[in-house]
């Protein structure tokens, strides 16, 4: 700890260092009296010994009158307006609900349309067959088809090679679970993603 002699005594300046390591604390003393000091004493607990008369109990306004906390603040309080009653019936305007109705179905059509329109989608195919043996290809369409004569199949050629495809599948779980149906027909398939047939 470094001491600066006193310009006058030339002494040190040990007990202005205390008094600052001390000050904190006397400050923090200070407000807490300063803070009780404001507060108002408690009132003395009411008498429970005896049974209180219901003519003497005082009313709220002439408590409201001896207690400022207790005044009458209902010119504070916001003014709510009841909400009108509902009704169960029909509406108040029909020709407003038919109008709204009328457009939506005219959007329902649009979209029923459009989805008509829609031949193709994102999906998977097993890929039976890939080589340029055209016997090989066949011959594997031929066990699928005696199998399961409702099972899509696309023969494709691509000089030099042919490749075979089977089914449209809109996700990879049920090109799995074909493939496994398959896998004594189509040992060496694999499942593709493509686009697929919607009908």
């Amino acid at each position: 700890m470094l001491l600066l002699p006193h310009p006058l005594t030339n002494r040190p300046l040990v007990s202005a260092a205390r008094t600052l390591r001390s000050l904190p604390m006397l400050l923090s003393t200070l407000f807490l009296l300063a803070a009780c000091g404001t507060t108002r004493p408690a009132a003395a607990p009411p008498d429970t010994s005896a049974r209180p008369n219901p003519s003497s109990r005082p009313t709220a306004t002439a408590s409201a009158a001896s207690d400022p906390l207790l005044a009458d603040v209902t010119r504070f309080r916001p003014a709510v307006k009841a909400a009108p009653p509902m009704s169960t019936g029909a509406p108040a305007n029909p020709a407003s609900r038919s109008d709204v109705t009328d457009r939506a179905n005219q959007q329902l059509d649009a979209l029923a349309t459009a989805g008509r329109a829609v031949k193709t989608a994102a999906g998977f195919r097993i890929l039976a067959y890939t080589g340029p043996s055209r016997d090989d290809a066949m011959r594997i369409r031929t066990a699928v088809i005696r199998r399961d004569p409702t099972e899509k199949d696309y023969l494709l050629y691509e000089q030099p090679t042919f490749r075979l495809k089977i089914g449209d599948y809109f996700t990879r779980l049920e090109a799995e679970q074909a493939l496994a149906r398959w896998r004594d027909v189509i040992p060496q398939g694999l499942i593709v993603a493509e686009q697929v047939n919607v009908r």
